[in-house]
């Protein structure tokens, strides 16, 4: 895997459950109330809200307490549940799964973030933020295929198709970049990045009300009580538990935060208002694989999902292996490309006497999916076969010299203000420099210049040998 980032997504499509579905586990639980009287032999229990086909059932997980008998944490198992369409009830029960010896007055909060709406009974009156739920994911290439099932009665490779649901939706294409200013020039299947700026909000807060839970992505909003003056995407935020404080940094803002009106979380509804505001910037970085390449136009691959290249005269594009640059004039979508995460070129084979697929190559990996994707193979009468994305990252290769300019005279020489300069030149002729050196100097050579005479020879001669006489030989 390469180009591994981790984003959000806003997630608002048709979902189909399936037996092998994934989507709608247990991604976290959250503590609202402590409670008293619990022991770490307790354990939390989940009902209801999953569509009961899930393939891994219902979630549970088990407690951290302290002295008191308050939960601290609350840790899940390896049993994360699936197919959670709503929240689930949520039960803590002794090691048996009784109430024996169970505390009271705790509340715990589920969250159930991949495939889903966040608010399904949502109408058109309902703001857009709050039907959506935000999913984290690392995305990057396919680098290899298996664990799928095969199928059966195919005569013929049926097409494969790998589908990111979540990351194909956004319609994130390829690039056809103009430049100028070009200075190298770039190699088909090299890295190319671009670091540009983007302005930021610093938020010094503290006494956070309601929930606490502030997660990186969630959206904030800050209102004078009539209309939301500013909003923003939490980029990341450092917290201090002795004082409860914290800091956080926002990116893609909309108006201006000051320190006049509280701001809302609105994934969990918490509370705070920033003691002081200020004004900064974070460095962002679009970064994709060159496809084709001239001196005026490049198409690349795109590597980076929500990071795009964008025209500018300061911020150049980078090669990573030529150290080539370039200014951007202008970027554009390539339109004969497929979106990522649906950019993946799988090849099948058949095996005719018996129809089942034996093996599958993979021919160009895309970018965009995760680890475990699953893939679906249908064939032109209709039968399909099923398998999965292994998603790994690149190895690291034998280091090289991208030039041979740093070695000692080589393809550069120190200058010795005689023969290594930049005013000094060369003739090579296989005529010796003493028979033209005045007819040069008279008629070709600049003042201010000094030359040097090379003699280069250069013949080739037909040559026959013939026999002079002969010896026979005979026997005795």
């Amino acid at each position: 895997m390469t180009g591994v980032q981790t984003c959000a997504l806003p997630i608002c499509f048709p979902v189909t459950i399936h037996s092998n579905s994934t989507y709608g586990f247990i991604s976290s639980i959250s503590i609202s109330n402590s409670g008293t009287g619990y022991s770490n032999t307790n354990k939390v229990v989940f009902s209801g809200g999953n569509s009961g086909i899930g393939s891994f059932g219902a979630a549970n997980a088990s407690l951290v307490t302290n002295s008191s008998g308050a939960i601290i944490s609350v840790v899940l198992t390896a049993n994360v549940g699936s197919g959670y369409i709503a929240t689930p009830n949520v039960a803590i029960v002794n090691s048996t799964g009784g109430s024996t010896g169970v505390g009271t007055g705790a509340s715990l909060l589920p969250a159930f973030p991949l495939g889903f709406f966040n608010l399904a009974g949502g109408d058109m009156n309902t703001p857009l933020i709050n039907l959506l739920r935000f999913d984290n994911r690392i995305i990057g290439k396919i680098g290899a295929l298996g664990g799928f099932n095969p199928g059966k009665n195919y005569n013929v490779a049926p097409p494969v198709s790998a589908y990111e649901y979540g990351v194909a939706e956004l319609g994130k294409k390829d690039y056809i970049v103009s430049i100028y200013n070009l200075y190298g020039f770039y190699q088909v299947g090299e890295l190319v990045v671009q670091t540009s700026s983007v302005p930021s909000a610093i938020l010094n807060c503290n006494n956070i009300s309601g929930n606490s839970q502030l997660q990186v992505n969630h959206i904030i909003t800050q209102s004078n009580g009539t209309s939301i003056v500013a909003s923003g995407e939490i980029y990341s935020f450092v917290s201090n538990t002795t004082t409860n404080s914290f800091i956080i940094t926002v990116k893609n803002i909309t108006g201006t935060f000051s320190n006049s009106y509280n701001i809302i979380d609105t994934q969990t509804n918490g509370v705070f208002k920033p003691v002081t505001t200020s004004t900064s910037t974070l460095g962002q970085i679009a970064k994709g694989i060159i496809s084709q390449a001239n001196s005026t136009q490049l198409k690349i691959k795109r590597h980076s999902l929500f990071n795009d290249f964008i025209l500018s005269s300061n911020n150049n594009l980078i090669g990573f292996n030529t150290l080539s640059n370039s200014a951007i004039l202008s970027v554009v979508a390539d339109d004969q490309s497929a979106s990522i995460g649906d950019n993946a070129t799988v090849t099948s084979n058949v095996v005719s006497e018996a129809g089942s697929l034996t093996s599958i190559s993979l021919t160009d990996s895309g970018f965009g999916y995760e680890d475990n994707e699953g893939v679906t193979m249908l064939s032109a009468k209709g039968i399909t076969a099923e398998g999965k994305c292994s998603v790994t990252q690149f190895g690291v290769g034998a280091g090289y010299y991208s030039s041979r300019d740093g070695f000692l005279s080589d393809t550069k020489k120190i200058h010795d203000g005689e023969y290594y300069q930049d005013y000094s030149y060369e003739v090579q002729s296989p005529i010796p420099l003493d028979k033209y050196s005045n007819i040069l100097r008279q008629v070709l050579h600049v003042a201010g210049t000094k030359f040097f005479g090379k003699v280069k020879l250069a013949s080739s001669e037909d040559t026959n040998i013939t026999a002079l006489s002969s010896i026979t030989l005979k026997n005795v």
